[in-house]
């Protein structure tokens, strides 16, 4: 707490302070208690099963999903596509979550870019206001730390697989499917086995009772099919805003700081004092420069200019973010404003 490690670590701590005999205190979100116990997890068997018994507790409270990795973190269920790339999926509490980071490299891409497009968040908001999701943090999981990954939510996997790949979504699509049908299949054995009706476990699969006979099973497989149809179509009318956003973002060298402030639906002046503020950048002779701790965030773009002999000369150099300066200042105004955009 003294260096501020544990509140760096747990992005809501800044949001949520108290104080206790005038000494200030932080509280945190349920979801960053297992950014909190991440580093204390090694020390000791005993603190080991400590940290797992206060990520528990943390779960109920259905703050996210991250309950379901306490549930099932150690039984993860792996599938390989085109027997090159695993993809691992999770299932627990009636949620399946799949690992959107491994889903992405193998197509060279980050979940974070699909992540922030705005028809990803107008899907994650029609999820929760359609009674899918419960809420709109809960459906994507952020784990740090060197096995670290992005999770999303079972309904947001067929767009994202869609923006890699079509195969690739078909392929995620009959996965979940397969999944909900074995536990379907599980729970019946288990209660048939127990002479007990499966009433108990109603909010087993994506919020659909337990069927208790094959028709019942039946009709809950037709109605799943007509959701991943739906999520096709969803996924087809994004498509072109997909298109635009690869060949005027993703495809290029360098960026200027106005592209990156259009993308965070903020001006170009509040982003240079964002960017003042966490000293990326300084004023030097009246001007906006970057600090040279972050140096590597930017490069030189040379224009050019072709005289009536066809000679090509340089008439002009600027200094512009690179690809990775500006996936560096995304994710940290997503960092610092993440409880504004959970509002919007």
């Amino acid at each position: 707490m003294e260096t501020r490690e544990a509140q760096n670590l747990c992005p809501s701590s800044s949001r949520i302070i108290f104080k206790k005999n005038d000494k200030p205190l932080y509280a945190i979100r349920p979801r960053d208690v297992s950014k909190l116990v991440f580093l204390l997890k090694n020390e000791s068997k005993l603190m080991e099963r400590l940290c797992e018994e206060l990520e528990i507790w943390a779960g109920s409270f259905r703050d996210n999903g991250i309950d379901l990795f306490i549930i099932d973190q150690k039984t993860p269920v792996v599938f390989t596509f085109m027997d090159k790339f695993p993809i691992t999926f999770k299932i627990g509490n009636g949620k399946i979550f799949v690992n959107a980071t491994e889903m992405a490299k193998a197509y060279g891409k980050s979940p974070a870019v699909w992540i922030r497009f705005k028809s990803t968040s107008e899907l994650r908001h029609s999820l929760v206001s359609g009674g899918k999701s419960t809420s709109y943090e809960g459906q994507v999981i952020t784990l740090r730390g060197i096995n670290g990954a992005t999770w999303i939510d079972e309904f947001l996997v067929q767009g994202f697989a869609e923006w890699l790949s079509a195969d690739f979504a078909q392929w995620c699509g009959d996965r979940i499917l397969e999944l909900k049908v074995e536990q379907f299949d599980s729970v019946i054995q288990k209660n048939e086995s127990i002479g007990k009706p499966s009433r108990g476990h109603s909010d087993l699969v994506s919020g659909y009772s337990v069927p208790q006979t094959m028709d019942e099973a039946l009709k809950l497989t037709v109605t799943l099919f007509e959701e991943i149809k739906e999520l096709k179509e969803e996924a087809a009318k994004n498509k072109p805003k997909v298109e635009f956003y690869q060949k005027f973002i993703e495809n290029r060298d360098y960026f200027k700081s106005s592209i990156i402030a259009e993308e965070l639906q903020i001006s170009t002046r509040t982003l240079h004092n964002f960017l003042l503020q966490e000293k990326i950048c300084i004023r030097k002779n009246q001007q906006l420069v970057v600090h040279e701790n972050h140096a590597l965030l930017q490069c030189v773009v040379p224009y050019y200019w072709k005289n009536k002999k066809g000679k090509t000369n340089t008439y002009n150099k600027e200094v512009r973010w690179t690809p990775a300066g500006r996936e560096y200042i995304l994710e940290l105004w997503k960092s610092k404003n993440l409880g504004t955009q959970a509002k919007e």
